[in-house]
């Protein structure tokens, strides 16, 4: 996630639903990008967690051309034979 006005542009793009927990975390940063995107990654962290609990083999993320995020969420999950962005 970069921003919450892009995380709801490309929501409404697709025709999909933000959950109600994220939609007032978005709300609550909408004026920091820097804040809405630490935000992002600590919940999609636990949300690939929960997929992972509930039996889910794998997952997908969509980098759009920027992967500090996602190397933030892999570090945060450990992920065996994931080289470290440190």
């Amino acid at each position: 996630m970069l921003n919450s006005a892009q995380v709801r542009r490309f929501t409404s793009l697709s025709g999909s639903e933000i959950p109600q927990d994220l939609d007032k975390l978005l709300d609550k940063y909408a004026d920091s990008d820097n804040s809405a995107r630490d935000m992002g990654v600590e919940y999609a962290t636990a949300q690939v967690r929960e997929l992972w609990d509930a039996g889910v083999p794998g997952v997908h993320f969509y980098v759009l051309n920027r992967s500090y995020s996602v190397s933030r969420i892999l570090d945060n999950l450990v992920i065996p034979g994931h080289i470290r962005g440190d």
